[in-house]
């Protein structure tokens, strides 16, 4: 199925004017108000570039005057030009769009720009959950970046292996795992 998969009715973003399902979407705080302009611009630009690529809306972020969209999908030319166009009448300075596939982790994977090597959600007392990501090498900016994305806190832990090794693959002597098991025989 070819198309923009977005969070909002096309409809009402059409209209401008929002449904009782898509008001409720921004009452629980899944989407923000400044949101709608943005998903109105994107369906515009998207439409105006004739594309016939499936993507799917992630999310989007405002970090400094950078406006970041998380699309799932192939990259689409000339889009993020025409988002910027339109978005630039309304006050953005510039606009980033992060094609990834994969799910969350892909987008992990754009985000840090490197293989992620682990994913694991912690769920504290108080019922909120942080996600550690472990990667090769930590970057606090796309730490941030990828909390304001997914809503949630991510921190990036960097792999043991990685500090260890310093770069090169890690040796295993054989002779050690013999003896334990020797031991244990």
């Amino acid at each position: 199925m070819a198309g923009l998969k977005l969070p909002l009715h096309e409809s009402c973003l059409d209209s401008g004017k929002l449904c009782g399902s898509c008001k409720l979407r921004i009452e629980k705080g899944q989407l923000e108000y400044w949101e709608v302009k943005v998903l109105k611009a994107l369906l515009e630009a998207y439409r105006s570039t004739g594309s016939k690529s499936s993507l799917a809306y992630e999310a989007s972020t405002i970090a400094g005057s950078t406006l970041y969209l998380a699309l799932e999908g192939p990259r689409v030319e000339g889009l993020e030009e025409a988002v910027s166009r339109s978005l630039r009448l309304r006050g953005v300075a510039r606009v980033k769009i992060i094609y990834f596939t994969g799910g969350p982790i892909g987008l992990l994977e754009k985000i840090f720009n490197q293989k992620i090597i682990a994913v694991n959600r912690v769920y504290s007392i108080d019922g909120t959950s942080t996600l550690k990501v472990t990667v090769e090498s930590r970057d606090p900016g796309a730490e941030k970046l990828a909390s304001s994305l997914l809503k949630i806190k991510v921190i990036a832990e960097e792999s043991k292996t990685t500090r260890e090794s310093k770069g090169k693959p890690l040796k295993v002597k054989i002779e050690d795992v013999k003896k334990t098991l020797d031991k244990l025989f």
